[in-house]
């Protein structure tokens, strides 16, 4: 990596792997690694720094690990890049107790390539805080969208805006290239809307978004040659299947679970399995449910919470080969109606927090599964006191403008990751394996739809090991 200290800012260039060096060869392409700030300019402009810290893992070679002071205006830091192999950076710049830092997503470098050259923008952020992106903004401000990550791309589909329900398409790009670029519509208003990837990425084949919505539900062409072309098709599941469904996907499969839904005012019980092609197999759930959350399990999945008022367990494990089920019961105490529950993995056990009661208020109670898939068995968790009932990805939970990490270890418990800077409820939750987090959209307090994105950076970033 050759990096030069520029009036513009930092700008590092990666030679492309089994090269003898991209300074020399300008027909080379080469990867820009660019520092930013979240208002999208030059951190240097902000005034000098003292030190420059970066560590640049490749899989199957060894960590690089540059610490450089910046007494002076040029300097060059050599090392090989392979565009084919999954990448990981952390950067830092410090200036005396001062420290910004930045990581981007794991990604393949090819992904940022633009005819010449590949290009990585890295958003740069104070340690235990949360900024808005000003270079991602929605083009209208939408709530009850879907955001879909695949590689280091964000999908949003459909939600509402404002003045109704929207059918529009768009993806960011987290290496920072480009910024909320619209795509062909759904073929309706979605309004309410989910979305899970059905298949494994790759750049040969057309990977599939499953999206439901209160508009209908639709395969998504997610890798197409052309921004324009026809993307969605109409996908048939069991009846009722829909936002108020239970969505998950089974990552080493890449086949994706609908359990239960709502059809007329009423809970279904149906269940559909989507497969990488799109083709559909459908069961049942032993009674109907609707707004479960589901979770993978060795053989299938764990479907919790809901509405279970029909009676439904508290949960069911589902084989996805024999669609077979079998019940999890739960205290008497446990609640009848637990909508849209997050469930959590941890180690050794599932916490089962958040969602609305039947008047739509947020539960303080929480419930820790044991034992699954061999034996479930279901306790009382600690109690969880939040104003408006929080949204999950992996082990980052989001509510009342704050962002946690939830922990196992020591019982199960939030461990706060930073506050954002606009609280908002439903927003858009990716996290990155550095810990960083990308919150986006939602709601704010009076329930208007946002339109901006807030990255948020933990005390610490991951190791890289």
């Amino acid at each position: 990596m050759e990096c030069v200290r520029r009036a513009l800012g930092l700008v590092c260039v990666l030679g492309a792997a089994l090269t003898a060096g991209c300074a020399d060869d300008p027909t080379t392409p080469t990867l820009e690694a660019q520092l930013i700030t979240p208002e999208g300019e030059s951190p240097f402009a902000l005034g000098s720094y003292d030190r420059l810290h970066i560590l640049f893992d490749q899989e199957g070679s060894e960590l690089v690990d540059y610490d450089l002071e910046l007494d002076e205006d040029d300097f060059r830091v050599p090392f090989p890049l392979d565009p084919d192999v999954r990448s990981r950076i952390r950067v830092a710049l410090e200036r005396g107790t001062e420290t910004w830092v930045g990581a981007p997503p794991r990604f393949f470098p090819g992904d940022g390539y633009t005819e010449a050259s590949w290009l990585v923008r890295i958003v740069m952020g104070r340690p235990g805080t949360c900024a808005v992106v000003t270079p991602y903004e929605e083009d209208v401000a939408r709530a009850d969208v879907a955001h879909l990550r695949v590689g280091v791309y964000v999908f949003h589909f459909g939600g509402r805006t404002a003045s109704g329900n929207s059918a529009a398409v768009t993806v960011s790009d987290h290496l920072w290239v480009t910024s909320g670029t619209s795509l062909v519509d759904l073929p309706e208003p979605a309004g309410r809307t989910k979305a899970a990837m059905a298949g494994t990425f790759s750049t040969t084949t057309s990977t599939l978004g499953v999206v439901l919505s209160d508009g209908g539900n639709w395969t998504y062409v997610l890798t197409a040659a052309s921004l324009d072309a026809e993307r969605a098709q109409t996908l048939v599941l069991h009846e009722g299947a829909g936002p108020d469904s239970a969505l998950m996907r089974r990552e080493a499969q890449g086949d994706v679970f609908v359990a239960g839904g709502v059809s007329g005012d009423m809970p279904v019980a149906g269940l559909s399995r989507v497969s990488g092609s799109g083709g559909v197999t459908t069961g049942n759930l032993m009674a109907p449910r609707s707004g479960a959350t589901a979770v993978p399990m060795p053989a299938g999945a764990l479907v919790v919470g809901g509405d279970r008022r029909a009676g439904a367990p508290f949960g069911e494990l589902v084989d996805l080969s024999t669609f077979a089920t079998a019940a999890v019961e739960a205290p008497a105490e446990a609640e009848e109606v637990r909508s849209e529950p997050v469930v959590v993995q941890g180690g050794e056990s599932l916490w089962v927090l958040g969602g609305t009661d039947a008047e739509g208020a947020a539960l303080e109670t929480t419930w820790v599964v044991r034992g699954c898939p061999a034996t479930c068995a279901v306790e009382a968790g600690p109690t969880l006191t939040l104003a408006s009932a929080p949204t999950a990805e992996g082990d980052v939970v989001t509510a009342d403008g704050s962002v946690w990490r939830a922990v196992e270890t020591g019982g199960w418990h939030l461990e706060p990751i930073a506050d954002l800077v606009h609280p908002r409820v439903g927003a858009g939750l990716v996290p990155y394996e550095s810990g960083g987090v990308w919150i986006q959209g939602g709601t704010d307090p009076s329930g208007a739809p946002r339109r901006d994105a807030e990255l948020c950076y933990p005390a610490e970033l991951s190791a890289l090991d």
